[in-house]
């Protein structure tokens, strides 16, 4: 059965900047090809698009809108809509044209709610939706979050519940769908992330010299955060945590990594540091493309800060693990880690790496996505 998994218009895929949802798509295809799945990407079109392992049908997309909004303003909003229309346009076609059912993977909610207002319910017949929830805000609490969820994702609960399955990354998400959405349990499946642990990993003490010497990093300690700037993600709850260590140790860094989301929150969290008189020792690395240089960060760090108030499923937490860097949670974040890691009690390297290994490559997790589909191809 073809399975088209659809890129969000965020950004092109392969991801050239740090987006989670472009790169489980990317790693997602590429891991299901491998399993011997007909998988092709529908993606915005991008003349400079990096190599792809994966077949690739562009979706027309103007321009001036391509470059990547970080702010998630109504700019973004605005690109999401006009990407969905082309995309709409696009999947009509292949529907259209196609002799048998296919699966549509959609990951974004103005992608499927778009198609699924516009394209006439005959030839929505001949796709299978699967709709992947990528929102964190649905690992909440309900009772802190539901106003939110009905107010501004009301598209995302239309998607979910005319999809014929949605996958969710964590239990308090799955819970959430069945209990105060009342979704069918038989459409609901939970399947974490996963990571390319071919990419992150552990490199030589060789390597990391040089590495420290790239980054400007001899001589000191870094304490790593990776992750948009905001505050869901908290770098000023790390900052804080971090205060009485970076006072008593000036070779001690507080490092940053991600694009800068909100820039009035990442300005009060500079004038915290220089407040503490700690501003040296912060270091900002601005926007790390995933993939090898990421890794290279990960693998100069003592330790991975996570300091998030939620998240759906971190790619942060399993990049680190799987270069065997630890991980050290701030606040309340500890709550948001999913049991099935089991990192509590051990932060042995190899440890680390070989759980990931074991349960989260995306090999293991593609595996768990085909079953689904394969039992979806069986009802057809």
């Amino acid at each position: 059965m073809k399975c088209y998994e659809i890129g969000t218009g965020y950004t092109s895929i392969p991801p050239k900047i740090s987006a989670a949802t472009e790169t489980v798509v990317y790693e997602l295809s590429c891991s299901l090809q491998k399993l011997g799945v007909d998988v092709t990407i529908l993606d915005m079109e991008d003349p400079q698009r990096k190599d792809c392992e994966v077949p690739i049908e562009e979706v027309p997309f103007p321009a001036w809108l391509r470059n990547s909004d970080v702010r998630l303003g109504l700019l973004h909003k605005a690109r999401r809509v006009l990407y969905s229309l082309s995309l709409t346009q696009k999947l009509q076609t292949i529907l259209k044209n196609s002799k048998e059912p296919v699966i549509l993977h959609f990951h974004n909610q103005y992608n499927q709610f778009f198609f699924q207002v516009l394209t006439p319910h005959k030839l929505r017949q001949k796709a299978k939706i699967v709709y992947t929830n990528h929102n964190g805000h649905w690992s909440r609490e309900w009772t802190e979050a539901e106003a939110l969820l009905r107010r501004n994702y009301y598209q995302e609960i239309a998607c979910m519940k005319s999809a014929d399955i949605v996958f969710v990354l964590n239990q308090k998400m799955e819970e959430n769908l069945l209990q105060n959405l009342q979704m069918p349990k038989e459409r609901v499946y939970r399947i974490g992330n996963g990571v390319n642990t071919a990419i992150y990993r552990p490199l030589s003490h060789e390597e990391k010299a040089k590495l420290r010497q790239k980054w400007g990093l001899e001589g000191y300690r870094l304490m790593l955060q990776v992750g948009s700037v905001n505050e869901n993600k908290g770098q000023r709850r790390s900052l804080e945590y971090l205060l009485p260590q970076l006072k008593a140790d000036k070779n001690l860094l507080f490092g940053y990594a991600g694009g800068i989301v909100d820039e009035s929150y990442h300005r009060d969290l500079l004038a915290l540091a220089k407040q503490e008189d700690v501003a040296e020792q912060l270091r900002y690395f601005g926007i790390i493309p995933p993939g090898a240089e990421l890794n290279e960060l990960y693998n100069c760090a003592e330790a991975t800060l996570h300091s998030s108030d939620y998240e759906a499923f971190s790619l942060v937490w399993l990049e680190s693990m799987s270069a065997a860097v630890p991980l050290v949670f701030c606040g309340k974040s500890k709550d948001l880690f999913p049991s099935e890691l089991e990192l509590v009690g051990s932060q042995n390297s190899a440890q680390l790496r070989h759980r990931v290994q074991e349960r989260f490559s995306w090999d293991t997790i593609a595996a768990q996505y085909n079953k689904v589909f394969e039992s979806m191809e069986r009802e057809c």
